[in-house]
């Protein structure tokens, strides 16, 4: 989701023409950077480990417009399965002996059957 909010954050930036503010505007952290042009207030809030945690616009007025914040995403447990694959391939090879074998059983049984 981080990806998601800087690229998001990359196309405002791209289409407002780079116009940073050099002061922040009742900003609650003084890593946000502030950008803007004639018709928007873009600011971009970092967190410590430099991930963007929030991404806001406004109206020249500092009226809110919108704020986007990317969804925390918890750690997952990962959980081993065991791989299928490996035995699906073993008895795929034991059908084929066992397929085989009873070709030839049943080939030369045919045979004796014929010679009687």
């Amino acid at each position: 989701m981080n990806e998601t909010t800087e690229i998001i954050g990359s196309l405002l930036f791209t289409s407002m023409g780079h116009e940073r503010l050099s002061e922040n505007i009742k900003s609650l952290s003084k890593e946000t950077t502030w950008w803007r042009n004639r018709t928007a207030i873009i600011s971009i809030t970092p967190e410590q480990r430099g991930k963007v945690i929030e991404i806001g616009i406004r109206e020249p007025t500092e009226s809110w417009r919108f704020l986007i914040r990317p969804l925390e995403i918890k750690e997952r447990e990962e959980i081993e399965i065991n791989q299928p694959k490996r035995r699906l391939k073993k008895n795929i090879m034991n059908l084929k002996k066992k397929i085989v074998q009873r070709r030839v059983f049943y080939k030369n049984v045919n045979e004796k059957k014929k010679k009687n």
